[in-house]
């Protein structure tokens, strides 16, 4: 899932781990997390509500490690949390992978998760009709065309807004959205 945020911004992600065996199972869950994210950290969700709260438990890894014994078809939702990189730039990137083997028999249960951040600054840019570039040239008598980005009021974080955006002239005081 690809999450679009700010610098130094927590972001969460929701996953469920289930036993579908007839047996107990250990499960070995392993991050392999980029310099650029910091405090990583792994939550069991015990009130399954997708939110860290008092009700959570962290889950301790060792070496970005940890063992998770699961019963006969149960099932634990965990949440994964980590820090943007505070110094990001507008697209840098980042990919959190999560591994998860069952070591009662690893040949049959493998899952390989690839979690992304990308980093979107505040901004605002003239830019051409295509969107592709920014326009640093006079547009007098053109259309004008403004791109903008601001992650932090993202309402779904895994895609794009589209918002109205006003435009007021200081010179006449005439607006346009």
């Amino acid at each position: 899932t690809l999450r679009t945020v700010a610098p130094n911004t927590l972001v969460n992600w929701t996953k469920t781990l289930r036993n579908t065996s007839f047996s107990d199972e250990t499960i070995e869950l392993t991050l392999d997390v980029p310099s650029s994210v910091s405090n990583v950290k792994v939550y069991q969700d015990l009130n399954n509500n997708g939110i860290v709260d008092s009700a959570d438990n962290q889950i301790l890894f060792d070496n970005l490690s940890t063992k998770i014994k699961l019963g006969q078809n149960k099932s634990m939702q965990i949440i994964m949390q980590v820090l943007s990189d505070p110094n990001g730039k507008n697209g840098d990137t980042a990919d959190i992978k999560i591994d998860a083997v069952v070591l009662e028999d690893p040949s049959k249960s493998f899952v390989n998760v690839v979690e992304k951040i990308v980093i979107v600054k505040p901004e605002i840019n003239f830019t051409t009709p295509k969107f592709d570039e920014n326009k640093t040239s006079s547009q007098i008598d053109e259309d004008v065309y403004i791109e903008t980005s601001y992650a932090q009021c993202n309402v779904q974080t895994d895609k794009p807004d589209q918002v109205w955006v006003t435009v007021k002239s200081l010179l006449t005081g005439d607006k346009y959205s």
